[in-house]
C-alpha cells in the first residue's frame, strides 16, 4: 500500500461540504446527547439568498433550542437556549454544524494524501490549520462515507453518512470522543 503525496493549489473552492448546497430547505429528526441529558427535534438547514445558511433546532414541543447563521468565513450563534447556552458546546456545535453546510476549503489545506483504496472505500487525509481530517469515500460513486477530525491529541470526532436515493444524506451521525456529546440525524423532508 502505498501513499501518494501532493499539494493541492490554493483555489478557494470546498473539497468536501456535506449539507452544502442542492437544497433550499432540509430538515432532518434528530437527537442530541450532552453531558448525560438528551434533547430530540426537528434540525432545520435552510439556504439564504445571498449564500448565508442557517440553521435551527426545534424542539419537539415546540421551542427553539438553538439557531446558528453561517457564511462562507464564520459561524454566528443567533439564538440558544440557557441550558444550552455554554460557550465551549456553542464552539463543538458550531465546528459540528460549520463543517457540515460549509466543508472543508482547499484555501484551507495545508497537506493532502491519498491512500489506495481498501474494501471500496478510499481514505483521503487532510490537514489543515483547524486540524487533521481524514475523509473516506466510496470508490463506486465518490459519495462520502465518513470522516474523522483529530481535535488535540485525546479528542476527535466521526461523522458517518448513509445515502440512499439523494445527494444529502438521509442519515447524519456526529460522535465525539474524550467528550460525552453525539447526535444522530435522519432526513424526513428536503425542498
Amino acid at each position: 500500500m502505498s501513499a501518494t503525496e501532493n499539494k493541492l493549489q490554493p483555489v478557494d473552492s470546498v473539497v468536501v461540504a456535506v449539507l452544502g448546497g442542492g437544497y433550499n430547505t432540509v430538515t432532518y429528526k434528530g437527537s442530541m446527547d450532552v453531558f448525560k441529558k438528551h434533547f430530540s427535534g426537528l434540525y432545520f438547514f435552510k439556504q439564504m439568498p445571498d449564500d448565508r445558511k442557517r440553521m435551527v433546532v426545534l424542539s419537539e414541543f415546540g421551542l427553539n433550542l438553538l439557531d446558528f447563521q453561517f457564511t462562507k468565513d464564520s459561524a454566528q450563534l443567533m439564538n440558544a437556549q440557557e441550558f444550552l447556552n455554554k460557550p465551549g458546546l456553542i464552539e463543538l456545535m458550531k465546528g459540528d454544524f460549520g463543517f457540515l453546510v460549509n466543508g472543508i476549503r482547499t484555501c484551507e489545506v495545508l497537506k493532502s494524501r491519498n491512500k489506495t483504496p481498501k474494501k471500496g472505500v478510499e481514505r483521503t487525509k487532510i490537514k489543515t490549520e483547524k486540524g487533521q481530517f481524514a475523509l473516506y469515500h466510496r470508490v463506486t460513486d465518490h459519495r462520502l462515507v465518513s470522516v474523522k477530525r483529530r481535535q488535540g491529541w485525546f479528542s476527535s470526532v466521526k461523522y458517518s453518512f448513509i445515502y440512499i436515493n439523494s445527494d444529502l444524506p438521509e442519515e447524519i451521525w456526529i460522535r465525539h470522543t474524550g467528550l460525552p456529546f453525539k447526535m444522530k440525524l435522519k432526513k424526513i423532508k428536503e425542498e
